[in-house]
């Protein structure tokens, strides 16, 4: 008989707790503390209430205020000038993007050796442009949302979650932010669907950077495409942190980043005002880094992946035309 009330008692309690859980989950407050992130969210895209000079005027002296952070080409960069540049079709006003970099953030990020394929994504950008409305909008990649995409790399998620997401808003304190209600998870999207990385066919940094480089330069003799952004050398980013901050990160292994861009595409994606958020994924970049193995790695962002996210132009432009063209400078394995 005890046993017989012991076993009832249990079902009782069981039956409970499943009924608990049943109305829990029909309840809409209590699921909104496990909303799921729309992948669009990568971006956030906010109206200036200024005009786009003194936009951009603003948040380059934000960022020269700001400790720790600087310009990675000293000043914003007309990305519509070298649109316009030799091109007699539609012309494009008022884009900009604006480079930065935080070599303390950088140099910790790939001071890791699981997490130097982050180095694609530096530096970081923020991008400015007029629409068909007329009015001056913002666009900067939403680095609080992107610590959950790394959640499994803990340097990453850290920093952009929380230091690099603080600092953004400062930046942009002349703004009205979005709320940064985010969510928990991110259904989708992980490491392996925001970037690729495979190890180099060679053995050295310097072979591998020289065959990607070749790559570029033979497809721009053909094509007339692709060409390096603003016609940079190869930056080596790991000497500019160790540049900037003296003694701090002196181990730290080569990272080459490889700019490139193809005025075509772009010009593609960015003819519809609505789509001109994307520029903050521009230029394309190829990270180059060793391991603490001595194996080379390159790294890029996968851009089909991405331009499934948005789909439309992005989506065709990217998924069907970025990402076979860049698949071919990669030289790995």
């Amino acid at each position: 008989m005890i046993c017989d009330m012991k076993t009832l008692l249990q079902r009782t309690v069981a039956l409970f707790w499943i009924a608990t859980f049943a109305l829990t989950g029909c309840d809409d407050d209590s699921s909104s503390s496990s909303k799921l992130l729309d992948p669009r969210d990568m971006v956030i895209e906010v109206e200036s209430p200024y005009d786009t000079k003194t936009t951009v005027d603003t948040i380059v002296q934000n960022i020269i205020d700001l400790s720790g952070w600087g310009l990675a080409h000293g000043a914003a960069v007309s990305f519509s000038d070298l649109l316009n540049k030799g091109w007699t079709g539609t012309q494009y006003d008022s884009i900009y993007a604006i480079e930065i970099c935080n070599p303390s953030y950088s140099g910790t990020i790939l001071s890791d050796p699981t997490a130097k394929f982050a180095s694609v994504m530096m530096p970081c950008v923020i991008s400015v442009y007029q629409k068909d409305d007329g009015k001056t909008y913002v666009s900067y990649m939403n680095a609080r949302l992107m610590g959950e995409v790394f959640q499994d790399y803990p340097i990453i998620r850290d920093m952009m979650g929380s230091n690099i997401a603080a600092d953004q808003d400062k930046m942009l304190n002349f703004l009205d932010l979005p709320e940064n209600d985010w969510g928990s998870s991110l259904p989708g999207l992980n490491k392996d669907e925001m970037v690729l990385d495979k190890q180099s066919l060679y053995d050295d940094i310097d072979t591998t950077v020289a065959k990607i480089r070749e790559a570029i330069e033979a497809d721009s003799v053909n094509t007339v495409n692709w060409e390096f952004f603003l016609k940079r050398e190869t930056d080596e980013l790991d000497e500019t942190i160790k540049t900037k901050k003296p003694g701090e990160f002196d181990d730290l292994g080569r990272v080459c980043l490889i700019e490139i861009c193809n005025k075509t595409y772009s010009r593609q994606i960015l003819q519809a005002a609505d789509d001109r958020f994307i520029t903050t994924f521009l230029p394309c970049t190829i990270a180059v880094y060793e391991k603490e193995d001595g194996t080379v790695w390159i790294a890029r962002m996968n851009t089909k992946r991405l331009g499934q996210v948005w789909g439309g132009t992005i989506e065709d432009v990217m998924s069907q035309l970025v990402t076979p063209d860049v698949a071919k400078f990669v030289v790995g394995k």
